[in-house]
């Protein structure tokens, strides 16, 4: 399902260059549970942004379903993004302006695919907010926001979700319950997840742990 190659990222601080990922080398198969562990500023959310295709390395290669997704222009790998992946980010990324339903239904739109509200509507009840579909972000509560963001993740049905400290922005009882609905969607629904976390329990739950340190993987 996703395969990486000698994947290297460097940033510039002034006159030096940091070098976050070097030469690093991933496999993950299909349908199954992944957690990416290391300690802050190891690199993580940068290695999860690039496989989300929202950053692009210095050199390396990055391979889901058989596509190198690096040699796809901007355009093609918005594209590529909008049929094949889910995102979950722990600052939840709700359009402020729009309901949860409207949130939920905009990768559907993007994609053009009919019955957009209606499938929105049923993924909303199956996370527990139907009597919040036409609440704001302002108006839920974090654990609200996330599974809305949960919902918007997977109402496309994507081959793959990258969730970046899911519940990161929780505290400890409503992070395990969105912890646990996000597993029960992603088993239900076939899903390969990739999850990048600090918390070792919480790691643990899923089938493959890699360790990044040091720009490697271990």
């Amino acid at each position: 399902m996703i395969q990486v190659d000698n994947l290297s990222k460097s940033f510039h601080l002034g006159t030096e260059s940091v070098k976050i990922l070097d030469s690093l080398n991933l496999a993950i198969p299909e349908k199954t549970t992944s957690a990416i562990l290391g300690k802050s500023g190891s690199g993580k959310s940068t290695l999860l942004s690039i496989l989300a295709g929202l950053d692009r390395p210095d050199e390396g290669k990055v391979n889901i379903s058989q596509q190198q997704i690096l040699n796809f222009n901007d355009d093609e790998l918005t594209l590529f993004r909008a049929k094949n992946i889910g995102i979950v980010f722990q600052q939840f990324h709700l359009m402020s302006s729009l309901t949860a339903l409207e949130n939920v239904m905009i990768p559907l739109e993007i994609l053009k695919i009919p019955e957009a509200s209606k499938k929105a509507r049923e993924l909303l009840e199956k996370v527990g907010l139907g009597h919040r579909i036409n609440h704001y972000p302002s108006q839920l509560s974090g654990g609200e926001s996330q599974r809305v963001a949960l919902a918007r993740a997977i109402i496309h049905n994507p081959k793959v979700i990258f969730a970046d400290e899911p519940s990161g922005n929780l505290d400890e009882e409503t992070g395990e319950v969105v912890m646990n609905l996000l597993f029960d969607l992603v088993k239900t629904e076939g899903l390969t997840l990739v999850l990048v976390t600090h918390d070792e329990e919480l790691a643990k739950r899923c089938d493959k742990i890699f360790r990044l340190h040091l720009g490697k993987m271990l």
